[in-house]
């Protein structure tokens, strides 16, 4: 009887005790698996435009389970979201480089662009719940998440546009007082956005058009 009595009361601590914080840091997608019908990358020299809404990356989880639920994981992915972009555009074209803004045509000749590529983040949408069990909980994510982009060449003609997305889950224990939430929702966060990569570098390398306009 006491030993039910303190394993209730341990369930309803986590559950109903005094929130915490716990940040929720997500590593740069450093490289992807692209699986191509070419060898070489698309030759030229791009410009990469990244429009990252700290709005919608950057938030804060509330899990939607009743375990747990006075607990907060807040994320910043802006940082994250723009150099896993770079990142996987060094290993689809021959020479990249980020700028703030749109190049005009007269930019791109100066600069001797074959073009530009434009990503806008446009879903981010990570969820969180906690599964009790007998002696411990189980922390469960999931993630959609997507982006838009659009590739020019340096008259500002469209070549390629299409939207991405990607949706991955992740397990793991919620540990003593919650905090194992933060890491399983970054793996599911970390493991979308390299599936939504991937998606993009086949999608791009693969593209015969851009392979025959950039040539």
């Amino acid at each position: 009887m006491r030993k039910s009595l303190l394993l209730a009361t341990v369930v309803l601590v986590m559950a109903l005790g005094a929130g915490c914080s716990y940040k929720t840091p997500v590593n740069t997608v450093q490289s992807v698996n692209v699986y191509s019908s070419y060898d070489e990358k698309i030759p030229g020299k791009f410009a990469v435009i990244i429009n990252a809404d700290t709005n919608l990356l950057d938030k804060t989880v509330s899990p939607s389970s009743f375990t747990c639920a006075a607990h907060k994981f807040p994320i910043s992915l802006t940082d994250s979201f723009t150099s896993s972009i770079i990142a996987t555009n060094e290993s689809i074209f021959e020479s990249i480089f980020q700028r703030e803004n749109i190049p005009s045509v007269e930019e791109m000749k100066k600069d001797n662009l074959s073009g530009y590529i434009f990503i806008t983040s446009k879903l981010f949408e990570p969820r969180l719940q906690f599964i009790p069990g007998f002696w411990s909980a189980t922390a469960s994510a999931s993630t959609d998440i997507g982006f838009d982009y659009n590739i020019r060449d340096s008259q500002n003609n469209l070549v390629l546009n299409g939207s991405i997305s990607g949706n991955r889950t992740a397990d793991g224990g919620a540990g003593g007082a919650c905090e194992g939430g933060s890491s399983v929702l970054a793996e599911s966060i970390s493991k979308s956005l390299r599936d939504a990569l991937e998606r993009y570098g086949e999608r791009v390398s693969n593209s015969p058009k851009l392979r025959e306009v950039f040539k």
